[in-house]
């Protein structure tokens, strides 16, 4: 009868530990699973971070729609020097107002001593009012996914606005 009783507890403590083991091993399958899962959204914004900026079909259209009653002035659209991304990404912005109506010369690339990220619109700060597209612009931008900040600059042209598209962030 011990040596029945033993066994049973013998069965009973390995069916435990298995169902101990199982489970440890399906806590251990979904914890591997979202670190799997950690490390592909890594690589996912990684891999994003290293396609060059664009506009979409889709922003392009939403940008003209608005842009064909917008008011008219003078552009420039320049970018940093040095970096092919943002100059590609600022000849698309170009060529997107020029669709859109403005008289624009051609883009320049400019040194800058600090480090300019992204797309900025920049306006000369000496003046009472700006001009009424810069904030339209800017706005558009915006709306259609392209985030800008706004600048204040005293060597724009009182009528004028500037856009700078520097390096990705």
């Amino acid at each position: 009868m011990g040596a029945a009783v033993a066994g049973v507890a013998a069965l009973v403590f390995s069916l435990r530990a298995t169902t101990l083991k199982e489970r440890a091993d399906e806590a251990e399958r979904q914890r591997m699973a979202s670190q799997l899962k950690e490390a592909q959204n890594r690589a996912d914004e990684a891999h994003a971070k290293l396609q060059p900026r664009t506009i979409t079909p889709q922003q392009r259209e939403a940008f003209l729609a608005v842009a064909v009653s917008m008011p008219k002035g003078p552009v420039e659209v320049n970018c940093v020097m040095g970096d092919g991304e943002a100059r590609a990404f600022a000849m698309d912005i170009h060529a997107l107002l020029i669709e859109a109506g403005w008289n624009i010369g051609p883009l320049t690339r400019t040194l800058y001593s600090g480090n300019p990220t992204g797309i900025i619109i920049a306006i000369n700060n000496t003046i009472q009012a700006p001009p009424p597209y810069a904030e339209l612009i800017a706005d558009t931008l915006d709306d259609i996914g392209l985030s800008v900040k706004r600048e204040m600059n005293k060597e724009i042209p009182p009528d004028g606005v500037r856009i700078v598209v520097g390096h990705k962030l």
